[in-house]
């Protein structure tokens, strides 16, 4: 991260883990959304 030290070291890998849960929650939701455009007549 930009500061390190005990903030990067508690938070690091907690954000990084959260960032790509968020990612793939993204993507599913897009997927989603793309699949019922086209089934809609």
């Amino acid at each position: 991260m930009f500061r390190g030290g005990e903030f990067n070291a508690r938070w690091g890998n907690r954000l990084m883990r959260a960032r790509v849960a968020l990612q793939a929650l993204a993507v599913l939701l897009i997927l989603a959304f793309a699949a019922l455009m086209q089934n809609s007549p």
